[in-house]
């Protein structure tokens, strides 16, 4: 997230910059403004975030509940995808060998995500990559929008308290939307879409 936004003001290309992000990518960009609370280039001017898991362990629990093994077990076969490419790329890194055997999302972070990205194990990588933790330090507006019937959303993940007493942070809590299923009928337009902009173009944010 940092290389990516610093890489975008160091082009010079950009008078401002809002940031939006959805699903992981959201908990991202929650974690990466409020770790680095005032230390944000000044060009950024916002955030929006949908259907965030703002705490990672915690959803990957609600996850591997059985009542939502339908969710798991598409995720895991688009993961599957991904480690077939890699491990043919990367044969040294990593290895697709026993994949079938993998169960729940804990599982699947131990073998591949944690030790990938210098994290001792799943749980390690929920802690440290977590964006609860950072919510309550953040200095930007942000809006973060999770639906109340998201299936991957444990009541964790829904910052009531911080958003009611923070002066940057808004939290939106939709009846309907699901995990990222915020569409608008018979429009080309994503209602995260309209939303963001709606956020984000505000002259009060700026």
């Amino acid at each position: 997230m940092a290389a990516v936004i610093h890489h975008a003001v160091d082009s010079g290309r950009y008078r401002e910059i809002a940031l939006v992000g959805i699903s992981m990518g959201g908990s991202m960009t929650l974690k990466y403004l409020g770790e680095r609370k005032y230390q944000v280039p000044s060009i950024v001017k916002g955030a929006s975030a949908f259907s965030v898991p703002c705490h990672l362990g915690d959803s990957a629990k609600e996850l591997d509940r059985p009542g939502k093994r339908f969710y798991l077990n598409r995720f895991l076969k688009k993961l599957e995808k991904k480690i077939k490419q890699k491990a043919i790329l990367f044969p040294d890194v990593l290895s697709y060998k026993g994949f079938d055997t993998i169960r729940t999302f804990e599982e699947f972070d131990n073998r591949y995500t944690a030790p990938l990205h210098g994290f001792k194990n799943a749980r390690h990588f929920y802690e440290q990559a977590a964006a609860l933790p950072y919510l309550s330090q953040i200095q930007l507006p942000t809006l973060i929008v999770n639906a109340l019937n998201d299936p991957f959303l444990p009541e964790s993940c829904y910052p009531c308290d911080i958003a009611r007493h923070h002066e940057h942070v808004f939290l939106q809590t939709p009846a309907r939307g699901g995990h990222t299923g915020f569409t608008l009928r018979g429009k080309e337009e994503n209602w995260m879409e309209v939303r963001a902009f709606e956020f984000l173009g505000a002259e009060s944010i700026y």
